[in-house]
């Protein structure tokens, strides 16, 4: 069973971090869907890449058709509070991206 370490909303966004096997945290969050998604989950992952603690990876992926966008941490368990820091970093990415996806579209 997953041990729940934090939750942070951003919009529509929700950053949920768990303790199972080597993933560490995952998220999913819904823009739109197209051309303008696809910007906003391009920015999305080069922030979120640039936050990641030293020995994180990324895994992500983009649902064209939704506008869903899939992202995955693994790497080494890092202590609560470091783990507490990255999750809210990560919400703080998903609003700017999102308001920045919300004034293109515009």
């Amino acid at each position: 069973m997953a041990e729940k370490i934090a939750i942070a909303k951003a919009g529509s966004a929700s950053v949920v971090v768990s303790a199972k096997n080597n993933e560490r945290l995952a998220l999913a969050f819904t823009t739109q869907p197209g051309k303008i998604g696809r910007e906003v989950y391009d920015r999305t992952v080069a922030e979120l890449k640039q936050a990641l603690p030293e020995g994180c990876t990324l895994e992500s992926e983009f649902q064209e058709d939704s506008g869903t966008i899939v992202v995955k941490v693994k790497g080494p368990r890092l202590e609560r509070d470091k783990m507490e820091a990255l999750v809210e970093k990560m919400a703080a990415i998903l609003k700017k991206v999102g308001q920045e996806g919300a004034a293109i579209s515009k």
